[in-house]
């Protein structure tokens, strides 16, 4: 497990399939557990929908190891670019040529 990024509120984490199935394997015992009678009914909806979220993403089939897009949204270019181990995308000259025109793209949409 790698943690990539975190502040007081968020964490962006980086899990192996293994330990994203351990993860789901443990909450779906504890929704089990007697004593989450204890939570409210608030508490138990998010644990639920917390487990149906991650039972999705574990049996998803998906073979992209990074992401580098760009898109306007309002006033804004928004850029995401990082690999799912948190390291930076690497591209090449013409890749990089590509990403930069896009950025272009998404500042004259965000005007």
């Amino acid at each position: 497990m790698n943690i990539i990024l975190r502040n007081a509120e968020r964490a962006l984490v980086s899990l192996t399939s293994g330990e994203l199935e351990i993860i789901l394997r443990s909450l779906g015992a504890a929704i089990d557990i007697e004593s989450m009678a204890d939570l409210g009914e608030e508490e138990r909806c998010l644990m639920n929908s917390l487990v149906e979220s991650l039972r999705e993403k574990v049996t998803a089939e998906t073979a992209a190891y990074e992401t580098a897009v760009v898109w306007a949204d309002a006033c804004s270019v928004m850029v995401r670019a990082i690999t799912v181990f948190g390291d930076p995308v690497e591209m090449s000259t013409s890749e990089a040529e590509a990403f930069r025109s896009a950025i272009e793209k998404a500042k004259v949409e965000a005007s």
